[in-house]
């Protein structure tokens, strides 16, 4: 209410920590230390299952009509179904069958042109969904030769992505959140890509009805708003 009072919605459940907040279909979604919720209003929640038997979740996010997640730390991406029920649409991570335990997180999930990206713990690694549960590596975004899955501040992490300007954006940190730990120097930097060609307008179109035109030309993509363009994509072959 203006900033200056702020209403108790309550606990989902019995969290400690509420990491993520989603709205799905005109629902408000949390996740926390392994349940998601749906709030009812006032201060109640719906218990909508713990995915996995996660502890953490840092990500909710919404791609083609259904609510998607990620967890901690066995790095399943899920989809949720419905009542308590998640879909496993994939494992991220170091999943290599030798380790003594999982230590996947997925910190962040985003839709750009068309495509679902993911920010992973523990090598600081950007996935892209590729269909039917499988999902590939982008790029490792910190890397770190002295990676060691038993040493945590080995550990890197893409925390944020995100599409701006028709190009997709990621920042990284360490596993404990601080750019000027050792062993990565280079953490707390921000990458970007372009992943296909898009056109954006990423300013409030106002109120009322208006005319949006999207317009491929032989070279590039054009874009206009009540008849005037307002943006236009690089030229491409």
């Amino acid at each position: 209410r203006g900033g200056r009072e702020w209403e108790d919605c309550g606990r989902p459940g019995d969290q400690r920590h509420v990491f993520s907040l989603m709205v799905h279909d005109g629902q408000l979604y949390a996740g926390g230390n392994g349940p998601i919720h749906r709030y009812l209003g006032g201060t109640e929640w719906e218990y909508l299952g713990k995915p996995f038997g996660n502890t953490q979740v840092h990500c909710l996010q919404v791609y083609r009509g259904d609510l998607w997640t990620g967890t901690w730390p066995q790095g399943h991406i899920a989809r949720y179904a419905h009542g308590q029920t998640w879909e496993d649409m994939g494992l991220v991570g170091d999943t290599r069958p030798s380790l003594r335990e999982r230590i996947n997180e997925i910190n962040d999930l985003t839709v750009h042109n068309g495509s679902f990206f993911a920010g992973v713990n523990p090598k600081g690694e950007g996935y892209r969904y590729r269909g039917a549960g499988q999902w590939e590596v982008v790029r490792r975004l910190l890397p770190n030769p002295a990676y060691d899955p038993g040493y945590v501040d080995s550990w890197a992490r893409v925390p944020c992505i995100t599409a701006f300007g028709g190009m997709l954006y990621a920042g990284t940190g360490t596993c404990r959140g601080y750019a000027e730990e050792k062993p990565l120097p280079e953490a707390g930097r921000v990458y970007r890509t372009r992943i296909g060609q898009a056109v954006v307008y990423e300013h409030d179109l106002g109120n009322g009805w208006h005319q949006v035109a999207a317009v491929r030309e032989a070279d590039r993509l054009l874009l206009y708003l009540d008849g005037r363009q307002v943006s236009a994509s690089e030229v491409f072959a």
